[in-house]
């Protein structure tokens, strides 16, 4: 990932994010993970097993298989949240709603942003059902 500069705006924060997930729509998981940073546990399999089993490690008990679609094209479910807040101390959260299987769902991805000395570092935290 290359650092955004510490003074960047929320609409390009937000740009990373939705070229994150335009990755996860090609599931390209692994070119995913290469536009943010990641925390220990997530992988390209690991990002493609909680997309395809609706937030979740484990299937869905139907044995639904889901996908990320465009956010262009999605409708119907949850309004969707892009949201960033930003703290005083430089750092910014991102909690950003996936469309699955073009329609958005309660499956949400955060982010820490973390101001760093090369600039602002966009760290995938969870996908998860909020």
């Amino acid at each position: 990932m290359t650092p955004l500069p510490l003074d960047a705006t929320d609409a390009q924060i937000l740009d990373v994010v939705r070229l994150w997930v335009d990755h996860l729509v090609h599931e390209r998981y692994g070119e995913a993970l290469r536009v943010v940073e990641a925390r220990d546990h997530w992988t390209s399999d690991i990002v493609e097993t909680v997309i395809r089993n609706y937030g979740s490690i484990d299937p869905m008990y139907d044995a639904s298989v889901w996908k990320v679609t465009p956010l262009k094209s999605a409708s119907g479910g949850p309004t969707p949240r892009h949201d960033l807040g930003r703290c005083d101390d430089g750092r910014a959260f991102i909690y950003f709603d996936l469309p699955l299987n073009g329609e958005w769902s309660d499956v949400t991805a955060t982010f820490d942003v973390v101001p760093e000395d090369d600039g602002l570092h966009i760290v995938l935290d969870e996908v998860y059902v909020m």
